[in-house]
C-alpha cells in the first residue's frame, strides 16, 4: 500500500485497514517463526504498511507519534 493510497482513505477505513494490517503482521510473524513463511519480504512490507497507517491515523486523530516503545521518554533539561 502506497502512502498516497493511505492518505486518500477516510477515517474509518484507516482504522479498519490498520487492524487488518496488524492481524496480517501477526500471522506472518507466527508463520515465519514456525518456518512456514516462504515470502519473508511480505513481513517487511506489512510492517511498513502498519507504520504508514499509524502515521496517517496520528495526523487525522491528532495523536502523538510514538517512535519506539523501548525509547526512554524525553525530559526537558
Amino acid at each position: 500500500m502506497k502512502a498516497t493510497e493511505v492518505h486518500a482513505l477516510d477515517d474509518h477505513e484507516v482504522v479498519v485497514r490498520l487492524k487488518q494490517a496488524r492481524e496480517e503482521e501477526f500471522s506472518l510473524r507466527f508463520r515465519h517463526a514456525t518456518g512456514e513463511l516462504e515470502n519473508t519480504a511480505r513481513l517487511a512490507e506489512t510492517r511498513h504498511d502498519v507504520a504508514r497507517l499509524l502515521t496517517v491515523a496520528a495526523v487525522v486523530f491528532g495523536l502523538p507519534i510514538r517512535m519506539s516503545s523501548s525509547a526512554p521518554p524525553s525530559t526537558p533539561p
